[in-house]
């Protein structure tokens, strides 16, 4: 279970890969006008997402069953979303993209609050 924290100012998107090794499991992004969406086999618009607002997003990997979901808040898990190319392997790297359409008034903040493996 990864929790994290993010804020953004406008319009820039901050996406999170989800990856075993250098291979793709998924990602879940953050964007003020697409709110979170969880991508994997398909994409999927998850919840709404202000701008200017600390947002604690949560995102759980199931790598027994190739999947994964993500929510913000006390709001709803979206739906599982399987890994891409029915890749497998446990998470074990987040690679973290940053997109600002305008250099000067875009920005997103974020903040790792915690990382948990579960136990067996």
């Amino acid at each position: 279970m990864i929790s994290i924290a993010v804020k953004l100012h406008h319009s820039p998107t901050l996406e999170l890969d989800l990856k075993n090794n250098d291979t793709l499991l998924g990602y879940v992004s953050f964007n003020v006008y697409h709110g979170l969406q969880v991508v994997g086999k398909k994409s999927k618009k998850a919840d709404d997402f202000s701008e200017d607002v600390w947002h604690l997003a949560q995102i759980e990997t199931d790598s027994d069953k190739k999947r994964f979901r993500a929510k913000i808040g006390d709001g709803p898990w979206s739906d599982w979303e399987k890994f891409f190319d029915n890749a497998e392997g446990d998470l074990n790297k987040i690679e973290i993209y940053y997109w600002k359409p305008n250099l000067f008034t875009d920005y997103a903040y974020f903040d790792a609050v915690s990382i948990s493996q579960a136990s067996d």
